[in-house]
C-alpha cells in the first residue's frame, strides 16, 4: 500500500474530527471563509450531519458559533506550520471539544475537534481537590487566595482576611489589590515571580515578603502558589495560593541573628577576655584577648584548668569562693579584681566578671567570665598615690613653716602693741576724770603724753564754752588739763570741790609717776628686745626664703612627673578626677610658696619695659583651662599693642595670680571675671598720695559673693583671710599691696555684698630709681 492509500485509511480512522477545508482570503490576506472539501467520520459525529451536509458549506455555517469563537485565532495565523488549540462548546452538539486549526499551505488549513467531556470532568474533580485543600491549609491557620485570572478578580479567605486585617465584608476584589498591599520594595521581585509561573516557566511560586494591613503596617509572609487551570494553548485562567504569616518567626530570627552577631562581636573583640567554664572548672571556650593575657595562643589556653592561669593566692581568696557561690545559686554574679598568670612575665592586673549561663530549666550550665586589664591603671593609681603621699608630705612641711612664721608675726606684733596698750591705759584715764565730777557731761579732760593728746568724749562740745584749764600736774613728758563748762561752775565760784581737788591731784601724781618709771625703766629693755626681735625676724626670713626656693623645685619636679601621667588616664575617669584635684593643689601651694618668697627675701624692684597685654593673657589662659565652664575670664584691652610700660614681671604676675584667684574663690556656683587695662590721667594728687600724671590701670571685676565693710577694713592686713571654708595663710593681698608699694603705685578696692568685688591697681608709667 503507497503512502497516499495509507494517509487516507489514517484520516477515515482516525478518532478525533479531521476536517480539511479551502481557505478564502480577502484583498488584505485575511481568512474570510474556511470551506470543508473532506471530513471523516468522526468529524461528522461531532456536527451531528452526514458529510454530505458537510462539504462545500462555509465552516461556520456548520458549526454556528466556531467562526465567533475563533475569529481573532485565525488573525493570527500568517506562515504554514502556525496553529492554535481552544476548548469550545460547539453549537449544535453541545458537546465540549478541543479544537486545533494548523495551515498545510497558504490555500488550505485542517481542523481537529477531540472530545473533551473526560478532560472537564478530570478538571472538575481537581478542582474540588483544590477546594478541599484550601479547606485544610485555612484550618492549619494559612490564607488561601484564589485567583480567577481572565476575570482578574482575586478571593481571600477568612483567615487571609485576619492576617492582614481585612473586613470580612469584602469579597471579591480586584486583582490589583493584592499587587498593592505588596511593599514597594518587593513588588518588582513578586510579580516578576508571579508572571514566571503564570507563563508556565516555573513549577509552582513561592515567595517571602512583607504585605500591608488594612490598618497601614507591614507583615512578613510567605505567599506560595500554583496555576491549577489553563487552556489548550497553555494559557492560565486560574491560579490557587496560600499566605503563611511570617511576621513572629521573622522577629524570632532577626533577634536570634543579632543575638548571635553581638555575641560574636564581643567574643572577637581585643578589650576584654572572654572565656567559659564547666563544672570541673575547665576553660571550654576561650578568646584571643584572654588567651593573648595568660601568655598563650587559643589553642593553649583552651581545655585548661582555670585556677591554672590565676595567681593561686587570688584564686583562693577571691575567684573560687565566688564560683561555688554562683554553681550552688547563692550569687547572681560577681566581679573582682585579681591578677593573670604570665609565664616568663609579671602578672597581669585584671578585673573580673562572673555571671551564669542557665537553661530552660533555670539550671546552671557553665560560668561565663570576663576579663578586662586593668595593669596600666593599677600602675598609674600607684605612682598617683605615691606622688600624693609627696605632696601631703609637702605640704605639711609647708604649715610647719607658716605656723612658725604666723607665731613669729604675733610675737613681734605684740612687742609694737606695747605703746598701743599703754595709749589705751592713758585714754582710759582721760575718760575717767569727767565722771569724778558732779556734772560729768559738762566736764572733760586732755592729756598730753610725748606729742600725743588724749581727749575725752565731750572735749570738742565744751571747748569754747570753757573756764581757764587747771593744770594738776605737768613734767618733761607731759601734763593733765581738766576743762569744766561755765554752766556748771557752783554758785559759790569754786571750779572744783575739795574731794574732786582731792581725786584729780590723786590721779594727776600717780600718772605722772607712771609715765616716768615707764619711760625711764623700760625704755632700755624695750629697744633691747626689739633689737633681738629684728634680729630674729631678719634670719627667720633668710630661712623661709630657702625653704620657699627649695620647696619650690619639689613643686616643680613633682608637677613635672604628674604631668608624665596624664596620658595613661584617659580611659580612667576616677584617675582623671584625682589628676585634677592634685593639680589644683599643687597650684595653691605653688603660689604660697611664691607669696612666702617675696615675704621673705624682699627683692629690689627689676622694672622692665613691657606689654601688659602680652603679660597677661598667658595667665588668663590658665586661669580658663582651670576652671573650664564654671568661670569665664575676659581680657579687654584699652591699650595700644606694642606701648610698654615699666614693670616687674615676676611681681606682676604674681599680683595677677593672687587677684584672678580671689576672684574665683569669690564665684561659688557660675560667673564672670572682667580684667581691663587701661591708660589713666591723674590731674591731681589722689586720696591715696599718687601724685599726678600717666598710669597702665588694670582692673579686675569678678561676681561673687563680695565683701561687707568688716571685711574691706582688715582686707590688706598679713594673716587675714576672708575665705573660713579652707585653711588659707591669708598672706595674698598683703604680698599685692607691697608689690604695689614697690612700682609706686597704689591698689583700690570697692565691694558690696552679693554683687562682687573690683580691685584696680594702679602703674606709673614713670619709675622711680
Amino acid at each position: 500500500m503507497d503512502h497516499h492509500a495509507l494517509l487516507q485509511k489514517f484520516f477515515e480512522l482516525c478518532p478525533n474530527g479531521l476536517c480539511l477545508c479551502s481557505v478564502k482570503r480577502s484583498a488584505a490576506g485575511t481568512i474570510e471563509e474556511a470551506v470543508p472539501i473532506a471530513v471523516n467520520e468522526a468529524f461528522c459525529v461531532h456536527a451531528g450531519q452526514p458529510d454530505t451536509e458537510l462539504i462545500g458549506r462555509p465552516l461556520h455555517l456548520i458549526l454556528r458559533n466556531f467562526y465567533l469563537l475563533t475569529q481573532k485565532y485565525f488573525a493570527s495565523l500568517h506562515d504554514l506550520g502556525q496553529s492554535f488549540t481552544l476548548e469550545l462548546q460547539l453549537e449544535p452538539v453541545h458537546k465540549p471539544v478541543t479544537v486545533t486549526v494548523f495551515f498545510l499551505d497558504d490555500d488550505h488549513l485542517m481542523v481537529i475537534l477531540q472530545d473533551a467531556t473526560e478532560h472537564q470532568v478530570a478538571e472538575a474533580a481537581l478542582l474540588s481537590i483544590g477546594e478541599m485543600w484550601a479547606f485544610s491549609l485555612e484550618g492549619e491557620g494559612d490564607g488561601v487566595w484564589d485567583w480567577e485570572i481572565p476575570q482578574k478578580t482575586i478571593h481571600y479567605s477568612r483567615r487571609f482576611k485576619e492576617i492582614l486585617g481585612i473586613s470580612d465584608e469584602l469579597s471579591d476584589v480586584d486583582d490589583f489589590d493584592f499587587k498593592d498591599r505588596i511593599h514597594p520594595e518587593e513588588v518588582e521581585r513578586v510579580s516578576l515571580s508571579i508572571h514566571e509561573h503564570v507563563k508556565g516557566l516555573t513549577n509552582n511560586y513561592v515567595q517571602e515578603h512583607r504585605m500591608r494591613s488594612d490598618e497601614g503596617s507591614y507583615r512578613w509572609v510567605i505567599t506560595r502558589g500554583k496555576v491549577i487551570k489553563r487552556t489548550p494553548d497553555g494559557r492560565a485562567l486560574r491560579m490557587i495560593g496560600t499566605l503563611t504569616d511570617t511576621s513572629e518567626r521573622r522577629m524570632i530570627t532577626e533577634a536570634l541573628q543579632r543575638s548571635q552577631q553581638w555575641l560574636s562581636a564581643f567574643f572577637q573583640n581585643k578589650t576584654h577576655g572572654f572565656g567559659v567554664v564547666d563544672r570541673q572548672n575547665t576553660l571550654f571556650l576561650v578568646n584571643e584577648t584572654l588567651a593573648r593575657m595568660a601568655g598563650g595562643p587559643v589553642t593553649a589556653i583552651a581545655h585548661r584548668k582555670l585556677n591554672s592561669i590565676i595567681v593561686p593566692v587570688d584564686w583562693q581568696t577571691h575567684v573560687s569562693r565566688a564560683i561555688a557561690a554562683i554553681w550552688n545559686g547563692h550569687e547572681s554574679a560577681a566581679r573582682m579584681e585579681i591578677r593573670v598568670q604570665v609565664p616568663q612575665s609579671e602578672p597581669l592586673w585584671v578585673e573580673c566578671s562572673l555571671s551564669p549561663i542557665v537553661n530552660s530549666q533555670k539550671q546552671v550550665e557553665a560560668i561565663a567570665g570576663i576579663f578586662t586589664d586593668i595593669t596600666d591603671r593599677k600602675r598609674t593609681a600607684a605612682a598617683l598615690h605615691l606622688e600624693q603621699e609627696k605632696l601631703r608630705h609637702s605640704t605639711w612641711m609647708l604649715e610647719r613653716r607658716v605656723q612658725e612664721l604666723t607665731c613669729l608675726y604675733e610675737v613681734v606684733n605684740h612687742l609694737e602693741q606695747v605703746n598701743v596698750s599703754l595709749s589705751e591705759k592713758l585714754q582710759a584715764v582721760v575718760e575717767a576724770v569727767p565722771a569724778a565730777f558732779q556734772l560729768p557731761q559738762d566736764t572733760c579732760a586732755r592729756l598730753e603724753v610725748e606729742d600725743q593728746v588724749y581727749l575725752s568724749r565731750d572735749f570738742v562740745a565744751h571747748e569754747n564754752s570753757r573756764i581757764h584749764p587747771f593744770l594738776f600736774a605737768k613734767n618733761r613728758r607731759g601734763c593733765l588739763e581738766v576743762f569744766v563748762s561755765s554752766a556748771a561752775t557752783p554758785p559759790t565760784g569754786e571750779i572744783f570741790l575739795q574731794e574732786e581737788q582731792a581725786f584729780l591731784q590723786s590721779v594727776a601724781t600717780q600718772l605722772v609717776l607712771t609715765l616716768e618709771q615707764h619711760f625711764t625703766l623700760e625704755d632700755n629693755q624695750f629697744l633691747s628686745s626689739r633689737l633681738r626681735q629684728s634680729q630674729k625676724v631678719e634670719a627667720m626670713g633668710r630661712l623661709t626664703h630657702f625653704v620657699a626656693d627649695d620647696f619650690q623645685g619639689v613643686l616643680e619636679q613633682f608637677s613635672e612627673n604628674l604631668t608624665g601621667l596624664r596620658p595613661h588616664l584617659a580611659e580612667n575617669p576616677d584617675a582623671t578626677d584625682r589628676y585634677d584635684r592634685v593639680q589644683t593643689v599643687l597650684h595653691e601651694g605653688s603660689r604660697m610658696v611664691r607669696q612666702l618668697a617675696f615675704f621673705s627675701k624682699n627683692r629690689p624692684l627689676s622694672a622692665n619695659l613691657t606689654d601688659p597685654a602680652q603679660l597677661f593673657e598667658p595667665i588668663l589662659a590658665q586661669f580658663q583651662t582651670r576652671y573650664g565652664k564654671r568661670i569665664r575670664f575676659n581680657l579687654q584691652t584699652a591699650v595700644v599693642a606694642g606701648q610698654t610700660t615699666p614693670l616687674d614681671r615676676d611681681y606682676v604676675s604674681l599680683l595677677a595670680d593672687q587677684l584672678l584667684q580671689n576672684a574665683a574663690d569669690s564665684i561659688l556656683h557660675m560667673g564672670n571675671v572682667h580684667v581691663t587695662l587701661a591708660r589713666v590721667h591723674l590731674d591731681h594728687e589722689a586720696d591715696d598720695h599718687l601724685p599726678p600724671g600717666m598710669y597702665l590701670q588694670l582692673q579686675i571685676a569678678d561676681t561673687g559673693v563680695g565683701m561687707d565693710a568688716e571685711e574691706l577694713t582688715h582686707l590688706f592686713e598679713p594673716f587675714y583671710s576672708t575665705k573660713n571654708h579652707r585653711k588659707n595663710a591669708g598672706l595674698g593681698l598683703f604680698v599685692v599691696l607691697g608689690i604695689m608699694k614697690l612700682h609706686h603705685g597704689a591698689v583700690r578696692v570697692r565691694s558690696t555684698p552679693g554683687h562682687g568685688t573690683v580691685f584696680t591697681c594702679l602703674f606709673p608709667e614713670i619709675q622711680k630709681n
